[in-house]
């Protein structure tokens, strides 16, 4: 039973599973980050073919990081992480000559973690429908005046972009920076991303209200420090490999 439960504990632990989860994770992070998450269906029927907006929602392309292939494999990662990391602290006591890379790699790994478990545990998101004369009050102070929105079309009468214009001012009634946020293309501003998420018919006859997604991630900082230093670990190691040779 011994031998079974060691066996069992080394693939559990090995470098090769570690890698096969890591590789999973970037083949399911490319869609993610190529697809805008969270938006509602309308969306991705009208930035995308019909048949690619269906493949998107039914695979859960639309909400990656929380769908259950992402759990699991998170999971299955933080076990192969947790046991590979017992098993390197005691082969160290038993060698001369320390090797850092994975060490780095497991850094980088566990600061990932720490920023997904941030950014579900933190992460604010709200979609506001509003009109032109609206207004909202950033963290910093200022105000995001909503001066114009733009509903275009294709000649078939699909819808083709949204786009709203506003103004960053020190108060609703004046004037300030004039910037459009449009479909892909979000305003970043006080730690805030503001996407162009939809529209629905206004109080107004014959006018829109546009739906603006708004959306705070704190855990995002976070990711990024552990792209790198999984980066930097990824070259340590390959390095490391070449000086043995």
């Amino acid at each position: 039973m011994s031998k079974i439960l060691i066996k069992l504990f080394r693939i559990i632990s090995s470098k090769r599973l570690a890698l096969l989860i890591i590789s999973l994770f970037i083949i399911l992070c490319i869609p993610a980050t190529i697809i805008p998450q969270n938006r509602t269906a309308g969306f991705y029927e009208s930035t995308y073919p019909s048949a690619v907006a269906r493949l998107i929602t039914a695979a859960g392309f639309d909400h990656m990081f929380s769908s259950a292939a992402f759990l699991i494999l998170s999971a299955a990662f933080s076990v192969n992480l947790a046991s590979c990391t017992a098993r390197r602290i005691a082969g160290h006591r038993k060698r001369t000559r320390r090797t850092f890379g994975a060490d780095i790699i497991h850094l980088g790994l566990l600061i990932l973690m720490a920023g997904a478990i941030v950014s579900s545990q933190t992460k604010e998101e709200a979609v506001l429908f509003l009109n032109e004369g609206d207004s909202l009050t950033l963290p910093s102070g200022k105000y995001l005046n909503i001066t114009d929105f733009q509903f275009d079309r294709w000649d078939d009468g699909r819808p083709k972009d949204w786009i709203t214009t506003v103004e960053i001012a020190a108060a609703p009634d004046k004037p300030g920076d004039v910037v459009s946020i449009e479909v892909n293309k979000p305003l970043r501003i006080d730690g805030l991303v503001i996407y162009q998420s939809g529209y629905r018919p206004a109080p107004v006859p014959g006018k829109y209200s546009s739906g603006l997604m708004i959306n705070r991630d704190r855990g995002k900082i976070l990711q990024l420090i552990s792209f790198i230093i999984t980066g930097i670990g990824f070259i340590w190691l390959l390095l490391e490999k070449r000086r043995k040779k």
